[in-house]
């Protein structure tokens, strides 16, 4: 493509040979012009001389051909301008004024393409285009692999997010920010002089340190109280009941979730509101949890990946009827793909227990069970 110069210049070398031609016709009254000026050369006579002198340049300097290295379109171009006095030289510049300008575009074009396509020419556009293939297969497998990551960090960012919305609706029990722990009651070694909550015998002679039943307790402590001397082997205590702290969870359903879980290796299990003024840790982790930010992004690739899942599922179903591996009616395969292809109305707001195997397996497990022992059912069920 010629620079912005080039083309100025022209149209100006147009405008300047249109004017000589409409005085040649009479159109346009003859302007006298100053030494150096457009047709002041003795041997430039207007028109007539314009045509004489291009005429004669083309046919003993250009020929047909154009010169090495320049295209043909920049040599077209070229050989249609008129010749013309190069103002620079103060005269006729004739043919080494259109040769500076042929040179001017060729080193002109010769820029363009080097800083298009380089040194090597079309090898550097080849190396290019494969260079942009390699890191458009770098950049893929990046991304399958930040996909794979955000996958398993979406399986578990769905129970923070249940967590976080507990968080935000529970009763806080009128504490700011609370920590609910389990707590279990324990008895210690008291004095009955103080604080203590029941008094208890225990025998000492058979090493087993075995508590007094209810009547042994009230017979013992009759004697005690009266002043008598209790017989060996008995030991008596000021218990008292103090809480212990089990565990802590974010939220009160968590403990309740807990104790439904291991109460039968607690005693007298109860939840408790601690405040957590000044923690500043634990604080922050509770805000991150209830504040979790959505993800659309992942969730719609993830769900597209899940997608493609149950389209491998369905058809590999069909395929396999369509070959005569699965034995049933049109009507029941068209039914059973439809139910497959149907949960794609159900991802988004699936769980992430639903995408893993572990009830189809057991399930299946059953199934095969009832095979071997020959109790499954034959009859249809949906009848």
């Amino acid at each position: 493509m010629l620079g912005s110069d080039a083309v100025r210049r022209i149209e100006r070398m147009n405008a300047m040979i249109e004017r000589e031609r409409k005085e040649h016709e009479g159109k346009l009254p003859s302007c006298p012009r100053k030494s150096g000026e457009w047709g002041s050369h003795p041997n430039n006579t207007g028109l007539a001389g314009i045509n004489q002198i291009n005429g004669k340049f083309r046919a003993s300097i250009f020929g047909p051909e154009y010169p090495k290295g320049m295209t043909p379109e920049c040599w077209e171009i070229i050989k249609q301008q008129p010749i013309i006095k190069n103002k620079r030289y103060g005269k006729f510049g004739g043919v080494s004024s259109l040769c500076e300008e042929a040179m001017r575009i060729k080193c002109e074009w010769e820029k363009a393409m080097m800083s298009a396509i380089g040194e090597d020419g079309i090898g550097s556009v080849t190396k290019a285009i494969e260079q942009l293939k390699a890191d458009k297969h770098a950049l893929q497998q990046k991304l399958d692999a930040m996909a794979a990551e955000n996958a398993a960090l979406k399986s578990e960012r769905a129970q923070m997010v249940e967590i976080g919305e507990l968080i935000r609706t529970q009763d806080n029990r009128i504490t700011d920010q609370p920590f609910f722990a389990v707590m279990t009651k324990r008895e210690i070694v008291g004095s009955e002089d103080h604080d203590y909550d029941r008094i208890c015998w225990v025998e000492n002679q058979r090493g087993n340190y075995v508590e007094a039943t209810e009547t042994q307790h009230r017979r013992l402590e009759a004697i005690y109280q009266g002043k008598y001397e209790v017989r060996e082997g008995w030991d008596r205590y000021a218990m008292k009941e103090i809480d212990v702290f089990v565990t802590g969870c974010f939220t009160e359903q968590g403990c309740k979730d807990y104790i439904s879980r291991n109460a039968h290796n607690l005693n007298k299990p109860f939840i408790y509101a601690f405040g957590s003024y000044r923690n500043n840790e634990y604080q922050a982790v509770r805000k991150f949890i209830m504040d979790l930010p959505e993800t659309p992004v992942t969730d719609t690739y993830l769900n597209s990946v899940r997608a493609e899942g149950i389209h491998f599922a369905a058809n590999r179903m069909l395929a396999a009827w369509e070959c005569g591996f699965i034995n049933d009616t049109p009507e029941q395969v068209h039914d059973i793909s439809g139910a497959v292809l149907s949960a794609l109305e159900f991802l988004p707001n699936a769980s992430p227990e639903e995408f893993k195997r572990d009830y189809a397996d057991e399930v299946r497990a059953s199934i095969a069970e009832q095979l071997r022992s020959g109790t499954h059912e034959t009859t249809d069920k949906a009848g």
